[in-house]
């Protein structure tokens, strides 16, 4: 039977954090917050973590430089953009061959750097977010959104997401392809290559209020009646 880690205190805490070397067939939960402000998480990582199950935390799992997550379940947690249920927290980072089911925030990259998402699946409210200086390559990968698939927002940064073989399923709401800038000087830009992107009110947005957003496609599958867009860029 796989081994359960337990933290049984409550509010700003870590149940478990690995700086180095690797962690295998665990079961990992979250500690319990007491308000809505706590940073209650499961796991911290730097280095690798593989078939373990992550659930609860408000932040599921933190990965930082050079952390990997592999053949691995993240479940229960993703409070919101700050809180996800996979944060990207470091220069480079990857989830790998796994899959994060959460009924909020999924995966945000939200410091400068390089990181993956390769062979998994996503089902949240909100899939993949790249903000801040972040660039996410997103491949193989299957994502169940209500709000948005995937989403580059510039404000104090570039983002970028490149997602090649990806496929973006909605429920009829939100936006598959969402990209954003909200700053002079900022740029926001999804690369999306041989994917399919169904069933959502708005198959690709683009919106800048500031700055400029871009949406490259190249061999995809989306609706082209539902493409929203507004301010600098194409």
């Amino acid at each position: 039977a796989q081994t359960r880690l337990v933290n049984t205190s409550t509010g700003t805490i870590t149940t478990l954090s690995l700086l180095r070397g690797t962690v295998s067939d665990l079961e990992i939960v979250g500690p319990q917050a007491i308000g809505i402000t706590d940073t209650s998480i499961a796991l911290r990582l730097r280095g690798t973590a593989e078939r373990v199950k992550v659930t609860g935390g408000f932040l599921g799992v933190q990965l930082e430089t050079s952390a990997e997550l592999r053949d691995s379940v993240v479940t229960g947690s993703g409070l919101d953009y700050d809180r996800p249920a996979v944060l990207f927290a470091g220069s480079t980072g990857s989830v790998l061959d796994s899959t994060v089911k959460i009924i909020g925030t999924a995966i945000v990259g939200s410091h400068p750097g390089q990181f993956t998402v390769s062979r998994s699946t996503v089902s949240a409210a909100s899939g993949v977010t790249a903000t801040d200086g972040a660039t996410i390559a997103v491949d193989d990968t299957v994502i169940r959104a209500k709000g948005y698939g995937l989403f580059a927002y510039a404000y104090s940064g570039q983002a970028t997401i490149v997602a090649t073989n990806v496929t973006i399923a909605g429920e009829g709401t939100g936006s598959g392809v969402e990209v954003g800038a909200g700053v002079a000087g900022q740029t926001a830009r999804v690369v999306l290559q041989n994917s399919v992107v169904s069933a959502f009110q708005q198959s690709l947005k683009r919106t800048a209020s500031a700055g400029s957003a871009y949406i490259v496609v190249s061999n995809d599958a989306y609706d082209p009646a539902t493409v929203s867009q507004s301010g600098t860029g194409s």
